[in-house]
């Protein structure tokens, strides 16, 4: 929409592949194999597809999320990045695409994933981890993961399921550690009359006063359901 990472403002035609550039980001180490991005369609002109796939290889047969006309359509995607660090996106239908960066896989980094059975941390609708009240438009909400749900104190990060619902209106939900500030990025897209959830994963605070919070900031009003399925530890 503003020509980030494409040089210009226009939709992706159809059959267009975009491709992300991450030499020089300095976020993204040199030994880094793959990247977690959050991708959301929006505008988009008829039903079709995106895939998301290292631009080394041949675009493969799979996509990574689907488009509908009239709705933001967001998805967590895990891609290899390919050797000259890009990732490709391939549009079917002309649309417009927004890319964020949540993380990336280095080989042999010490980090490793740990599973948990689903627990619920928040629900607003039952005043479950919070008000039970929908959130305010601009209103931003405090998270305690770490220690809560099955997740240790210490953990470096969590893979949460965050779902909207009872929305006032279309608008954008932006999950951030609570150390940081709020990030130009979204994580779930809010639509009116549904609900719209997302994977996310997220670096937690492991220490000072905001240590094992992470933030949830709503455009709109909106309720909020958050879930943890693991973690991330040293």
């Amino acid at each position: 929409r503003t020509g980030d990472g494409t040089g210009n403002g226009t939709r992706l035609a159809a059959g267009q592949t975009v491709t992300v550039d991450f030499t020089g980001d300095d976020r993204i180490p040199a030994g880094a194999s793959s990247l977690v991005l959050n991708v959301t369609a929006t505008e988009s002109a008829a039903n079709g597809f995106i895939t998301v796939y290292p631009c080394d290889v041949d675009r493969p047969l799979a996509s990574s999320l689907n488009l509908t006309p009239g709705r933001e359509i967001p998805v967590l995607v895990t891609s290899k990045l390919s050797a000259t660090r890009t990732v490709c996106a391939y549009s079917q239908s002309p649309t417009h695409l927004v890319v964020d960066v949540t993380g990336y896989f280095a080989p042999g980094a010490p980090d490793h994933f740990v599973p948990v059975t689903p627990a619920r941390l928040v629900d607003t609708r039952t005043g479950q981890g919070a008000e039970q009240r929908r959130l305010a438009d601009g209103e931003t909400l405090r998270v305690t993961v770490a220690g809560n749900g099955g997740v240790p104190a210490g953990a470096t990060a969590a893979s949460l399921n965050v779902t909207l619902t009872n929305s006032s209106r279309p608008g954008f939900l932006t999950v951030y550690p609570c150390d940081a500030q709020r990030p130009l990025a979204s994580n779930v897209n809010a639509a009116t009359g549904s609900d719209t959830p997302n994977a996310v994963v997220i670096k937690v605070p492991t220490a000072g006063a905001d240590a094992g919070q992470v933030c949830l900031y709503s455009m709109v009003a909106t309720d909020l359901v958050v879930d943890v399925n693991g973690y991330f530890t040293a």
